[in-house]
């Protein structure tokens, strides 16, 4: 078995589908610096790269399949046309000339999105009569094992976790050269374009976002998940007649499970970096917390319209995130009330021991909080827990402390015993005060000077 990593040409061919040695394939299979390389290469927009986000669900497909490479380049979607138009030749004949054409017994419909992994169509169910959505790896993808098996997680991942605000997963095709799933169709627009067209949300629509955010994020932790990606484009805002319905957390791509190994490797880096917490720009192993930071970044977002950490470059963006110094709320906002503030500002410390410690803890905050908004006068307004600091600190503190003043002590009595051996004998005398007589004191208590008792 080979004993070299794989270098970045290398995994750029793998990924593009060149096949190589079994030597080769035994050694990925085997070594964790070359699989989370490839992880990395591989990851649904991983660096620096918020390009390519979900495009408005009312972008359709006029014709058929023709249609395609025109609509995608007039949206900037250029590099990727071919795929697309790749992926709609693989359907099987429409029922219909408006339709792209089928797949499995859902009648696609039109493009609604395509990301840096996958493209999402809209469908219609015929059996079950309702309208879906088709998430289909890109071609590019389909060629590698590794990207198909992230894709599989991703699904597998949505399945596991049941709850209202994280969308649910129909059924998986595993297909090698077009893998794809399909859930449920969400009407509406992600939470970036909402904010974007809305402006800041107001104190009680923000609040109701919150709790939902963190309650699909509890689900999923529950299920030992951490997302990684929490970010705007990643949520979605259902919008029905005109109204707000709920909030759904979307894209489980860089979703790995809290006590995976790989994830712990120090150096990698995957997610969105102006949404990414302190520890996740470091390369640091991540537990749940990570992506409470990444939802204070997106209520900062939601209350103030811009992401919270901000940079001229790469490394001033990861700087900043990682001094975890953001501008005050209520500057931008002063709608926001203070306590909301101090619960967002919370989520957003750069140390995870201080910030909320569950989701579902943020999620019964953000419900309190709502009941408050909502009826003031029977619902006072919630507080905030104290930090806990950790027990062992506060005895490694004490203890050090002792030690401390017990050195400082001992370091003193030391030089004060050196100094009393170094001292000559010679130099020690006994200087004699000045004598004067002392006052006569009569029987009746006056003081008289000697002096006077001569008369």
């Amino acid at each position: 078995m080979s004993t070299h990593h794989l270098s970045k040409f290398d995994i750029e061919q793998m990924i593009s589908g060149v096949k190589f040695s079994a030597d080769t394939q035994s050694h990925l299979a085997d070594c964790t610096h070359c699989q989370n390389e490839v992880d990395m290469a591989t990851a649904d927009a991983w660096w620096w790269n918020e390009g390519r986000e979900l495009i408005a669900s009312t972008v359709k497909l006029q014709k058929a399949v023709g249609a395609a490479p025109k609509l995608i380049e007039d949206k900037g979607y250029d590099p990727i046309a071919a795929e697309v138009t790749q992926l709609t030749g693989s359907f099987d004949s429409a029922s219909h000339p408006e339709l792209l054409g089928r797949v499995g017994e859902y009648d696609v419909e039109s493009l609604i999105g395509v990301g840096g992994m996958g493209a999402v169509f809209r469908a219609f169910d015929r059996e079950l009569n309702r309208p879906i959505a088709i998430k289909f790896l890109l071609p590019r993808h389909a060629r590698s094992v590794l990207s198909r098996q992230r894709f599989a997680r991703e699904a597998k991942a949505i399945a596991a976790v049941s709850d209202e605000n994280v969308i649910p997963v129909y059924r998986i095709d595993p297909n090698p050269s077009h893998p794809w799933f399909s859930m449920p169709l969400i009407e509406g627009v992600s939470l970036q374009q909402f904010v974007y067209e809305q402006g800041p949300l107001p104190p009680l629509q923000l609040v109701q976002f919150s709790k939902q955010i963190a309650a699909g994020l509890s689900a999923a932790h529950e299920k030992g998940l951490i997302h990684r990606d929490i970010k705007p484009a990643n949520i979605l805002v259902e919008q029905k007649d005109g109204d707000c319905g709920r909030v759904v957390v979307t894209d489980f791509g860089l979703a790995h499970e809290e006590s995976d190994e790989r994830l712990t490797q120090t150096g990698m880096i995957a997610g969105t970096p102006q949404y990414m917490s302190p520890e996740q720009a470091d390369g640091r192993k991540l537990d749940q917390r990570s992506d409470l930071f990444s939802l204070g970044s997106v209520i900062h977002f939601m209350a103030t319209g811009e992401a919270p950490f901000h940079g001229n470059n790469q490394l001033e963006l990861l700087k900043n995130i990682r001094e975890a110094k953001t501008p005050a709320i209520r500057q931008h906002n002063s709608d926001i009330p203070v306590r909301l503030e101090q619960s967002i500002e919370r989520l957003l410390s750069g140390n995870p021991d201080h910030r909320f410690q569950t989701a579902s803890e943020v999620e019964n905050f953000f419900a309190g909080y709502e009941a408050h908004l909502s009826f003031p006068d029977s619902n006072p307004e919630p507080q905030l827990s104290r930090i806990k600091r950790s027990t062992n600190l506060v005895h490694c503190g004490i203890a050090l402390l002792f030690t401390l003043f017990l050195a400082l002590g001992i370091s003193t009595l030391t030089q004060q015993l050196t100094l009393w051996n170094q001292t000559p004998s010679s130099v020690i005398e006994v200087i004699p005060c000045e004598t004067r007589p002392s006052p006569s004191i009569p029987p009746n208590g006056a003081m008289i000077d000697e002096g006077e008792q001569e008369h």
